[in-house]
């Protein structure tokens, strides 16, 4: 379980320059930023040049105002998330919401695959910005008030063997 729950974010990733590698395996991050109406369980929002590589295996965001937010509004390196095995549900917003709205911001590539994004308030898995992709395999997105994969500037792909088959 992660430490500091019904905190603002119970993880922050949030470096200005160099590269972070972030690594987690069998990881709750449960109850954040609900009362705030801010916050998430992992909260990605790189400043600067940084570079952030994180991977998840059986991370489970449950019941936080976003499950995972991968923001790359105020950097210009590259966010890399990969989520195997995990579970997204009953946050009040989003499961998944990656954003960096500007032309100018951190570049990030998303891989949700075998994982499940059920019961948000929000959208299952969002894609927002147009320097967003998320690439999903193997994963189920449903009975999200909002839809399951939804994408505005930003851009799904479907993987199939390792391949992708369309964006």
């Amino acid at each position: 379980r992660a430490p500091s729950a019904g905190a603002a974010n119970d993880i922050l990733v949030n470096p200005s320059s160099g590269t972070l590698v972030l690594d987690l395996d069998n990881v709750l991050l449960e109850d954040n930023g609900v009362a705030a109406n801010a916050g998430a369980g992992l909260a990605i929002r790189p400043t600067g040049t940084s570079v952030v590589r994180v991977t998840g295996n059986r991370v489970q965001a449950l019941n936080n105002r976003v499950g995972i937010d991968i923001n790359g509004d105020l950097g210009t390196g590259a966010i890399d998330v990969t989520l195997t095995d995990s579970t997204l549900s009953r946050n009040v917003g989003d499961g998944l919401s990656c954003s960096p709205p500007n032309g100018g911001d951190a570049l990030v590539r998303a891989t949700v695959a075998s994982s499940m994004a059920a019961g948000n308030g929000g959208i299952g898995i969002h894609s927002v910005g147009q320097r967003c992709t998320v690439r999903v395999k193997a994963t189920v997105s449903t009975a999200n008030a909002g839809a399951g994969l939804q994408g505005g500037a930003g851009r799904f792909a479907r993987m199939q063997g390792g391949q992708v088959l369309w964006a």
